[in-house]
């Protein structure tokens, strides 16, 4: 039996417990008090589209997913965030208890940030369930944002985290992959299902002050350093045998018949950063404890190849597959991928 609306915004707020804002979930419209300029980042799952009610994983962990995607755009902004207004579609066949869970895990992921709820919006619909998260964040005075078009020729292309390893956490779902005696498969499912965020970098470049220009890698490496060499008029080459993997990355991905190179540059499904900087600042954040990948350097711009992947010798290297783009239309799979 279903709450009716208000009970069940009561329900959906309890599970977090940061500070609302001065006013907050409980009027018409949220007061927030701003001195700083905003930061805006909007991100949304549908069921069907980024995720199946059917695979083996909980409620909490897709608001958990939700909200981290919105709050690593965010990040790559170099901002500060501090509040977020969620908006819910209930599907048919979810449960008021399933909302609930669904905002538990949200709560973890906000509370580990400090974030608080300033509002949002529920609705039931006769189709499927939409989660949808806006984190507002702060840029401080003389502070200049991370933009996709601040990067320079000469630059060094570093990554943080992993770039392969929630994509394959997807396909390990998709193929109903065993993982029980597998610590990768594990750890690559809890990749995709709570991606780690990339607090010590986010906040050691923050502390230089410093040029950098940033994109979150969530729609995959190539696709996503196409959008941020095309900004800067730069072009992007990168040393395909530099991106980290942790160990039995390539078995694993062999076994479920999957180019391990792939998946590294189109998958994607991750909340790590991208980062152009100048030598001397990528040198600083790795004094002061940041966990950065070089992977390749900023070259004189190409229109015909803004990313160009190169082997060990140099080579340019050849790939099948593109990143995620949610708006384009593949004739060989009219249902549409997962992502």
């Amino acid at each position: 039996m279903h709450r009716d609306e208000f009970s069940l915004i009561r329900a959906l707020a309890r599970p977090w417990k940061t500070q609302p804002p001065p006013l907050g979930p409980g009027d018409d419209a949220a007061v927030l008090p701003m001195v700083d300029r905003l930061v805006v980042s909007t991100d949304g799952a549908q069921e069907g589209v980024h995720f199946r009610r059917t695979w083996p994983i909980s409620c909490s962990d897709h608001g958990f997913r939700v909200l981290a995607n919105a709050l690593s755009d965010i990040l790559a902004m170099g901002a500060r965030p501090f509040s977020v207004q969620i908006q819910v579609i209930q599907g048919t066949d979810w449960t008021d208890e399933d909302l609930i869970a669904v905002m538990e895990g949200m709560a973890d992921l906000a509370q580990s940030w400090s974030l608080s709820l300033c509002g949002g919006d529920v609705i039931r619909g006769p189709g499927p369930t939409a989660i949808v998260c806006t984190v507002l964040g702060t840029l401080e005075r003389g502070r200049t944002p991370w933009l996709r078009s601040a990067a320079h020729v000469g630059d060094v292309l570093a990554v943080t985290g992993n770039t392969g390893l929630a994509a394959l956490g997807l396909s390990i779902l998709e193929m109903n992959h065993p993982v029980t005696d597998n610590l990768l498969a594990k750890s690559a499912l809890r990749g995709f299902t709570n991606p780690a965020l990339p607090r010590q970098e986010w906040k050691i470049l923050r502390e230089l002050r410093e040029r950098v220009a940033a994109i979150d890698i969530s729609d995959g490496l190539h696709g996503d350093l196409r959008h941020l060499a095309r900004a800067s008029t730069v072009q992007a080459r990168v040393d395909i045998e530099e991106l980290p993997s942790p160990p039995g990355f390539d078995d694993l991905a062999h076994e479920l018949g999957i180019e391990p190179k792939e998946l590294l540059c189109h998958g994607g499904e991750t909340c790590q950063l991208a980062v152009a900087l100048a030598p001397e600042t990528f040198e600083r954040a790795l004094e002061a404890g940041a966990s950065l990948t070089p992977i390749g350097f900023c070259g004189p711009f190409s229109s015909t190849e803004p990313v160009l992947f190169l082997d060990a010798a140099g080579i340019p290297v050849e790939l099948g597959g593109t990143s995620w783009m949610h708006m384009h239309h593949d004739e060989d799979d009219p249902s549409g991928a997962i992502r």
